[in-house]
């Protein structure tokens, strides 16, 4: 804001969010409503075009980001696949992107694309994994165990019983830290799908990115030609990355490098080549270059170009070496499976 100022330039910092929730041990106690964007939400139901739209939930459906789950799968069948997000990003000329370079727990990384979860006005709407172990087509638990079917049970009833009696909160949380006891702490367990087999949070990533760039502040979309895309440019700050259990608990990766480009999936192509992972082990990445309807860029990845103050880098991303990158420790779930060989 400070800098702005001595720029000329009025700056304006926004919490976008329509409620904040207080969680204490892990566990919603407390809702508050917020101002949210002055310019209000915009809704958009990108209905076929979204890339849901093949995906079939789990009979326990997808799991959003409160104990609602109702509300998250509402929006989410029948053919329709809404988003709320916020007026004001969806009437900017421009967008800067200003994300930090780590590893993700649901994501392998957040970089251009998932930081876009930013723009959403409220956080239920995004579906973040498919409840269930893979025997019945969920991704919340990377194998059907005896366990993880405990678990996934337990939680169920857990969260329902919260939905239902939200006052219940604080009184919950001694079963919360048992839970924790039993079936392990999430930072050292793999659950809600953090793991490299979530086949839901891509989808959701790459809608937003979807809606950035195409929707209209009325919710309508603009006509399906990668021309009418919104300006935008992505500045992914790597001065201290963040590597391990990201995105909340990373341990910092002095990597002194910013990255910075006009396309998303470019841009985060390089950074996982700089981290040194695999692009073609990260959904959201993978996907993005084969997106039929509205598609986030018109390249392949070979055809990536570099320009670097390293001439180690200044060259076609796919020949630069796996010597010279870094080699970012992955998120538990990920691990062995992102990395380059």
């Amino acid at each position: 804001v400070q800098m702005g100022k001595k720029a000329g330039v009025e700056v304006v910092i926004m919490d976008l969010r329509e409620d904040e929730w207080v969680n204490v041990g892990d566990v919603t106690v407390e809702r508050r409503k917020l101002p949210g964007d002055p310019q209000g939400s915009t809704e958009v139901d990108l209905g076929s075009y979204s890339e849901f739209i093949h995906h079939k939930p789990s009979p326990k459906g997808y799991y959003g980001a409160d104990y609602n789950k109702e509300e998250t799968n509402r929006v989410h069948r029948n053919g329709h696949h809404i988003y709320r997000v916020s007026r004001t990003v969806m009437e900017a000329d421009v967008f800067i992107n200003l994300p930090k370079l780590k590893t993700h727990k649901k994501a392998g990384i957040t970089c251009s694309l998932k930081n876009l979860v930013g723009i959403n006005t409220y956080k239920n709407y995004l579906p973040h994994h498919n409840e269930g172990t893979p025997d019945i087509g969920g991704d919340q638990f990377p194998e059907p165990s005896i366990k993880n079917k405990t678990e996934s049970a337990f939680i169920e009833k857990f969260k329902t019983a919260l939905n239902n009696h939200p006052g219940w909160g604080r009184w919950l949380i001694p079963v919360k830290k048992a839970g924790k006891k039993i079936f392990g702490d999430t930072q050292e367990t793999i659950r809600s799908g953090n793991w490299w087999g979530n086949d839901t949070l891509w989808r959701m990533v790459l809608d937003l990115n979807k809606i950035l760039l195409y929707a209209n502040p009325d919710g309508s979309l603009r006509e399906d030609k990668i021309e009418n895309q919104k300006k935008y440019i992505s500045i992914v700050d790597g001065v201290v990355a963040g590597e391990g259990n990201g995105p909340e608990a990373p341990d910092p990766f002095p990597a002194g490098v910013l990255i910075a480009g006009t396309n998303p999936v470019a841009v985060d192509a390089l950074c996982s080549k700089i981290m040194g992972f695999d692009w073609q082990k990260i959904p959201s990445l993978k996907n993005a270059f084969h997106i039929r309807n509205y598609p986030l860029c018109d390249f392949g990845y070979e055809e990536i170009q570099v320009a670097s103050s390293d001439s180690r880098f200044s060259k076609r991303l796919a020949d630069i070496s796996g010597k010279d990158v870094f080699h970012f420790k992955p998120h538990f779930g990920w691990v062995n499976h992102i990395e380059l060989e």
